[in-house]
């Protein structure tokens, strides 16, 4: 889970891999075991559990076929009917639903439920996993959920994103176009960058904005000559200066970007990225400069995205109905729409309860939300007002 501000993402200068604090800057994610392979069970108390141990690709859920013993997030989406019960990947896949709701069984047995019910514990420890997670950048950082739109994606992220928003607050979900694809587009469509860094801890005054306002000029001369090393094409290099500043006595430092040339500029620059990071800043202060950066990136040529067609209606793209269960919150077992969403044509809209299947994901619309299809292919769910 990450944050998208004012359409830039977050970085963090420190995170902890496998239990080890790695101190590089990298995107600001929020890693929670809650993907549809994570492992269901029950702990010395009784407690029901979801998570982090994953069954990954192989041997996967138990609905797979391909020897996985343990139940999961996607075999208790199996038995609740949100996927298909017969094949997923577009048909290329079959599953056994059974076999998913004979492992959800055994949770239920040992907590003392029914199938159904376990079934949707499982999931609903899953939402609120995700509803942390996302209060955890948004919420307790000062920002309000209410003003900004859940993105999906991810074989298992349009399963639970409806539920998820509801859990949190968020009227407005957009699922991309081939969603489960995201992560491995996102390799190949991002820009090549690296990172030219120096060191600068001192306080901020008029000798040390000096200073750092050299030391800026000759980094982004390397940084022009790492992008032509690299063949990188003229009117597509860019260098993008970063200050990490921090306030004395601080432990963590934040991000300034721009090429900004005056002090007076970037305290009022530094000020503004405190409030968006931590949702306030204390003026007259001293503030403290900690690294000179400088981004060369060397943009990638994005594809061309083709236009949706307006041919054919949410109607023609209706495959039939099935028995889905929407939690018990959202009336248990119900009779669901299911559509394909390669034959939703832009400005389709449809209604919950339903199910929309793709080759690579289905999204589920509880009852009380609506979808709609715009101009590039994404799905926009939006809550109903009560």
């Amino acid at each position: 889970v990450s944050l998208i501000l004012n359409g830039r993402g977050a970085y963090t200068p420190l995170r902890d891999v496998a239990g080890y604090p790695v101190r590089c800057p990298m995107v600001d994610v929020h890693v929670i075991g809650a993907g549809g392979g994570s492992i269901a069970w029950v702990d010395d108390a009784g407690g029901l559990k979801a998570g982090p141990h994953s069954a990954g690709a192989i041997p996967g859920p138990v609905g797979y076929m391909r020897g996985g013993i343990e139940p999961t997030i996607t075999d208790a989406n199996l038995h609740m009917g949100r996927l298909n019960p017969l094949a997923i990947l577009g048909g290329a896949m079959p599953v056994d639903r059974a076999a998913a709701t004979g492992a959800v069984a055994q949770i239920s047995t040992r907590i003392g439920t029914s199938p159904d019910e376990a079934a949707d514990g499982i999931i609903r420890i899953a939402v609120a996993n995700m509803a942390r997670a996302i209060r955890s950048i948004s919420i307790e950082r000062g920002c309000d959920v209410k003003e900004f739109a859940l993105v999906a994606f991810g074989g298992a992220g349009p399963l639970h994103a409806a539920f998820v928003a509801d859990e949190v607050g968020i009227a407005t979900v957009l699922v991309p176009e081939a969603p489960g694809t995201m992560c491995a587009r996102g390799v190949l469509l991002s820009n090549i960058s690296r990172s030219f860094v120096k060191s600068h801890v001192a306080p901020l005054n008029d000798a040390s904005w000096r200073d750092i306002l050299e030391q800026t000029r000759a980094m982004t001369t390397e940084a022009e000559a790492w992008l032509i090393r690299e063949r990188v094409e003229s009117g597509l290099r860019a260098c993008v200066r970063v200050i990490e500043a921090r306030y004395v006595g601080q432990n963590f430092e934040v991000r300034v970007e721009g090429d900004i040339t005056d002090r007076p500029t970037f305290i009022r620059a530094f000020y503004q990225v405190n409030d968006e990071v931590y949702g306030y800043h204390v003026e007259d202060r001293e503030i403290e400069i900690v690294n000179v950066r400088i981004e060369a990136i060397g943009q990638i040529a994005a594809p061309l995205v083709q236009p949706p067609t307006r041919q054919g209606s949410a109607q023609e793209a209706r495959i039939g109905t099935r028995r889905v269960h929407m939690g018990a919150e959202g009336g248990g077992w119900t009779e669901a729409d299911v559509y394909d969403r390669e034959k939703l044509p832009a400005g389709a809209t449809i209604a919950g309860p339903a199910v929309v299947e793709e080759l690579t994901a289905t999204t589920v619309l509880p009852k009380g939300w609506a979808a709609s299809v715009d101009g590039w292919r994404n799905i926009i769910l939006t809550r109903k007002a009560a």
